[in-house]
């Protein structure tokens, strides 16, 4: 699995076009055609899938993901009923691929091959993108019981095999039929929906009309490795690659495959309970013992309100009987708390913690008697 992108002008071929031109001095246009700046930047993603199994690869589920802003609300609307099988229409915010959309396109993976459960186990291969490690990804997989293969960070055009084998030909593909289609038309300026007829035909042509087989093979991921393609025998034999050992722990493997500075969890890719995957456990350093509370030095604010219960829990909290010696009209006061309390005060009324505090008198008194 791996994405690309599908431009609404995917460029012409080798040759020149010719024309009428108002003037005799301009009778040959250049190669290009006349395409608008929207042609030009805008663009869809097909998220595609190959297999190395013919009988399968026609329910390989294929996601075309269009803008907002290009892939309108009504063309949308328009092209829906006529998409059938296994290719998908996505209209998002924007056409790059997130993580929310690779656990649909997982979902959708495991409910196309659900009839073929029994008979194979999915293996998911794809690169070391931030959209492709993402947690939710990893956890979609574990659920849906696909083991993903994650391809060396930076070794995409060597080991990918829709990146060696696929994508040229799927691209020559959109090249010829658009320059065929504005020719039909007369009109270089294809719309949203013609580009994803092209899609869909090239999908059908290219992805589903070939056998990939020898790009698995080729690539290192069939065969047992023994039919290697001459490009990446030149480089394993070149660079010296080694493989690692099979008692290597997981967390090895990954920071060799992973790019620089990012951690992947070993939990979300095991299988089983093997204590060789374990991840690392860095021993803690110990608990410092809690020392008792120490009151607070200052002098605290009064506040004798602080404690009462509130009308709402005056129900729920009873007050504690009086005793005896005590006369029915003095006023409960709340228990005192424990530990080191400050000095005891008579309670201010509530007029003179509001009222502004006068200015000592006490040097006016000290200079009356100096005089």
């Amino acid at each position: 699995m791996d994405e690309t992108m599908v431009p609404l002008y995917p460029g012409s071929g080798k040759g020149t076009v010719m024309g009428a031109a108002r003037d005799s001095n301009r009778a040959v246009h250049g190669s290009r055609f006349p395409a608008s700046r929207k042609q030009l930047r805008g663009y869809i993603s097909h998220l595609a899938t190959v297999c190395d199994n013919a009988t399968l690869q026609p329910h390989m589920p294929q996601f075309l993901i269009g803008g907002a802003r290009l892939l309108l609300r009504r063309d949308f609307q328009e092209y829906i009923p006529r998409t059938s099988g296994n290719i998908f229409i996505v209209r998002q915010q924007s056409a790059w691929v997130s993580h929310e959309c690779m656990v649909v396109y997982i979902r959708t993976l495991s409910g196309c091959l659900q009839q073929y459960a029994k008979e194979f186990q999915p293996v998911l291969l794809m690169d070391t993108s931030n959209v492709h490690t993402h947690k939710a990804v990893l956890e979609a997989c574990r659920h849906r019981g696909i083991w993903p293969c994650f391809v060396p960070a930076g070794l995409t055009w060597l080991l990918q095999p829709l990146d060696t084998h696929v994508f040229a030909r799927y691209k020559r593909f959109l090249q010829r039929r658009y320059a065929e289609e504005a020719a039909r038309r007369q009109n270089p300026r294809l719309s949203t929906v013609d580009i994803l007829d092209l899609a869909c035909q090239g999908t059908r042509v290219i992805l589903q009309g070939h056998r990939w087989a020898d790009a698995f093979d080729r690539t290192g991921f069939g065969a047992r490795q023994r039919k290697l393609g001459d490009r990446a025998s030149r480089v394993v034999s070149e660079d010296k690659i080694e493989l690692p050992p099979q008692d290597m722990p997981l967390h090895r493997i990954l920071e060799a495959v992973m790019p620089k500075g990012r951690v992947l969890s070993t939990r979300l890719l095991r299988r089983g309970h093997c204590a060789q995957d374990r991840e690392p456990r860095h021993e803690k350093p110990p608990s410092r013992s809690h020392s008792p509370p120490r009151p607070w030095p200052q002098r605290l604010r009064s506040h004798s309100s602080a404690n009462l219960p509130s009308n709402a829990d005056a129900q729920a909290i009873p007050a504690p009987a009086l005793s005896q010696a005590s006369s029915s009209t003095s006023p409960w006061r709340p228990p005192t708390p424990l530990g080191p309390q400050p000095k005891s005060c008579a309670p201010l009324p509530k007029a003179c913690l509001l009222a502004k505090a006068p200015r000592s008198t006490s040097k006016q008194n000290n200079r009356s008697e100096e005089r």
